[in-house]
């Protein structure tokens, strides 16, 4: 799983991600859409810290609905 695919269904942004997938890496799409994102684990500490953990949860579920048949159940 990649970090950028979190922030980038968190963002609300996935839909547009779509339309790249195949060209771009999420991680180079999300920096295009967030200028302060830098590929450090301040930064990912600092983005979850800002989320509640029903949040992250929720985030996490979708994921898993996103990309479900990637991968083996539980």
């Amino acid at each position: 799983m990649s970090l950028e695919v979190l922030f980038i269904l968190n963002e609300n942004l996935y839909d547009e991600y779509l339309k790249v997938k195949s060209i771009k890496k999420p991680s180079e799409f999300y920096k295009e859409h967030n200028k302060s994102y830098k590929k450090q684990s301040s930064f990912v500490k600092e983005y979850f810290e800002s989320m509640t953990n029903d949040e992250i949860i929720k985030l996490i579920e979708l994921y898993v609905i996103k990309h479900g048949k990637a991968h083996k159940p539980n």
